[in-house]
């Protein structure tokens, strides 16, 4: 266990009575090999330390001092006995340089062999001068620290004689104890099926929000504000996503239900416009779109009826000649409409068709001619655009898209704004940004973004977080028509 000396043993095992045996088992025998090891460790120590005993007193007799060493005593059974009478002889040792241990070590041998040699050259020196020659004085100080550097090798070995005996000693018995005995635990400590729910619940929902956002980057399609900025153009409003049905339902948003959170957002629309100078001042304004199916047409038609509710003229010129929609959103004759002004030289007035709303009329596509990109580059469509601006204050063409036909770089030298509509969810991020690029390139006057088609089913919290207040006005306002019946 981490800041103890104490060992942990942890054994699993299905059957708790068997887990317990086996852990204290595995404890037992930890004690008894670890003491055996001790015991084997204590007799090795023992028998060297003997064999450097007996080899001091053989080098004591040798040099006709063993009678000071006194006779040898019978061994004595047992570890503790041996290391008792050995004991005795190591502290009885007058010259640690006879043990064969200390004499055989390199450092001592050398010291021995130079004592040797200033031995024999002091001799020599003795017979030709006095003690107090200057040569004699230096040899014998040169002897002198030789004697003292071996006497200190020769303590320095015998030190360590009695460091390994000391171990020997303290090895004899073994330090490791049994605390704590285990017993059969009452239940299982695992399976832990609270830890286990509440790590599955964890990791569900960082896997879960690990899944989103990866799934979501590897989409790249434009989804939020963020996503609007990157672009490089200010968001001008959202457009929620609205059910068209039949009858009144089908008409624009602005003009079925004026109190909605569609009409709301074409509002917003008009004021974010005519907050911008330049977008204020624009009687042309282009809307268009990168693909087909972003929802273009409908975004100019409530655009144009916005104006015309703040009581500005305004004229919605359909100028898509691959998917018209506008004749159907307005109910107005096909056949009389842009191409026959274009082709025939047809007036003005009798292309112009009024609608329902106050202050909005429309110009519908008429037949689908076979070169449309030629007719709207021709002189007659700025001939028009010149006479409407006498009569209208906002003028509102609803172009094709910019992915695959030119018809929109063809008409953007005759207007003053460009409205760029981004499908909620609709195309990739890199494909928007080519289109924005191939009209920036074109120099469009693009005055900023609408997001259109926001699914607030799923978004509502991040795009209309107080859309419980337009819930509020049309309950008002159907509570108002009851008490008036």
């Amino acid at each position: 266990m981490r800041g103890s000396r104490l060992i942990e043993i942890h054994v699993d095992h299905t059957n708790p009575q068997v887990a317990a045996l086996l852990a204290n088992a595995v404890a037992h025998e930890f004690i008894k090999k670890h003491l055996e090891k001790r015991m084997a460790a204590s007799t090795e120590a023992v028998r060297w330390l003997r064999q450097q005993a007996e080899g001091y007193q053989e080098q004591v007799k040798q040099t006709h001092l063993g009678s000071n060493s006194g006779p040898a005593h019978p061994p004595r059974s047992g570890t503790e006995s041996d290391i008792n009478d050995l004991k005795a002889k190591l502290d009885s040792i007058t010259n640690p340089a006879l043990i064969p241990a200390i004499a055989n070590n390199p450092e001592v041998a050398t010291l021995r062999q130079r004592l040797k040699e200033k031995q024999i050259q002091m001799a020599v020196l003795r017979e030709r001068y006095k003690p107090q020659h200057p040569a004699m004085m230096a040899l014998q100080t040169e002897l002198d620290e030789t004697e003292q550097k071996l006497a200190i090798a020769c303590n320095e070995g015998l030190e360590g004689i009695k460091a390994t005996f000391l171990l020997a000693s303290r090895l004899e018995s073994s330090n490791i104890q049994l605390v704590d005995p285990v017993r059969p635990p009452s239940k299982p400590y695992k399976p832990d099926k609270k830890r286990n729910v509440m790590t599955s619940v964890f990791l569900g929902l960082i896997g879960g929000v690990g899944l989103s956002l990866l799934a979501d980057s590897a989409d790249g399609r434009i989804r939020t504000y963020e996503d609007v900025d990157a672009l490089g153009l200010p968001l001008l409003s959202g457009v929620p996503h609205m059910k068209r049905g039949k009858g009144r339902q089908a008409m624009p948003v602005v003009q079925a239900d004026p109190h909605s959170i569609g009409a709301e957002a074409f509002r917003n629309l008009r004021a974010s416009l005519n907050l911008q100078p330049r977008a204020r001042a624009a009687t042309t304004l282009l809307v268009t779109s990168t693909a087909p199916g972003e929802g273009k047409s409908l975004v100019a038609a409530n655009l144009s009826i916005a104006f015309a509710s703040n009581n500005e003229r305004t004229l919605l010129i359909d100028a898509d000649m691959y998917h018209p929609v506008q004749h159907q959103l307005f109910r107005a004759p096909f056949e009389k409409g842009l191409s026959l002004f274009l082709m025939d030289s047809a007036p003005l007035e009798e292309i112009v068709q009024k609608t329902d709303i106050a202050n909005l009329d429309v110009i519908t596509v008429g037949d689908l001619p076979s070169n449309p990109a030629e007719l709207l580059g021709s002189s007659r469509l700025l001939s028009l655009l010149r006479e409407a601006r006498g009569q209208y204050h906002r003028i509102v063409i609803d172009s094709p898209p910019v992915t695959g036909v030119s018809d929109p770089l063809v008409l953007l030298p005759l207007v003053q704004g460009v409205i760029f509509v981004v499908g909620f969810g609709k195309i990739r991020r890199e494909i928007v940004t080519r289109t924005m690029q191939r009209l920036r390139e074109c120099e469009a006057p693009l005055l900023g973004v609408v997001l259109n088609n926001i699914d607030l089913q799923s978004h509502a919290h991040y795009y209309y977080p107080y859309r419980y207040s337009y819930n509020y006005r049309r309950k008002k306002r159907d509570l108002v028509a009851g008490l008036r019946r």
